[in-house]
C-alpha cells in the first residue's frame, strides 16, 4: 500500500469518528430535550378542556390557538367589513387540537387549527355550488399525473 493510500485511508477513518461523536452528541441532545407526551394525551376539545389542564400545559395549548388565529389575520382570511347576503350559508367554524409527535414517541409540537365545520353543511344537488379547498396530497398527484398523459 503506497503512502498516499494510507493517508487517504486514515482521513476516511478520522472522518467517521468525528461523524460517530456527532451523533452522539445528537442522541445526547434529544434525549435530554425529550418531552413526555402523556400529558398533552387525550388532546382537548375545547377552552374548557384547556382550562383544567395544569398551567404549564395550558400555557402551550394557548400558545398554539393565539400563533392559528395570527396566522389566519396575516393572510388575510377574513375580511371584517364582508357581510352574508341574503340565502348565503353560513358553516361555524372550530378549532382542533393535535399534539404531534416524535419518530421516538415524544412530544414534538402542539397545534390548532381552524377548521370549517363541513359536517353542518346543507346538501345540494347543485354539483356546480359545491366546493371544497381541502384535497389530499396523493388525490392531486393522481390529477397532475393523469393531466401529464394527456
Amino acid at each position: 500500500m503506497d503512502e498516499a493510500q494510507f493517508l487517504h485511508d486514515e482521513q476516511l477513518l478520522l472522518a467517521f469518528e468525528e461523524l460517530e461523536e456527532a451523533f452522539k452528541l445528537v442522541e445526547k441532545a434529544a434525549t435530554e430535550q425529550d418531552i413526555d407526551i402523556s400529558p398533552y394525551l387525550p388532546e382537548p376539545k375545547g377552552f374548557r378542556e384547556i382550562q383544567r389542564l395544569p398551567q404549564n400545559i395550558q400555557k402551550d395549548w394557548f400558545k398554539s390557538i393565539k400563533k392559528e388565529i395570527k396566522f389566519l389575520i396575516e393572510n388575510l382570511i377574513f375580511d371584517k367589513d364582508e357581510t352574508p347576503k341574503l340565502g348565503d350559508e353560513i358553516i361555524p367554524a372550530i378549532i382542533v387540537f393535535k399534539a404531534k409527535v416524535t419518530s421516538r414517541g415524544y412530544l414534538d409540537k402542539v397545534k390548532a387549527r381552524c377548521v370549517a365545520r363541513g359536517d353542518l353543511q346543507q346538501k345540494s344537488d347543485d354539483l356546480d355550488s359545491l366546493w371544497s379547498s381541502c384535497v389530499f396530497a396523493r388525490t392531486f398527484k393522481l390529477f397532475v399525473t393523469r393531466a401529464n398523459r394527456l
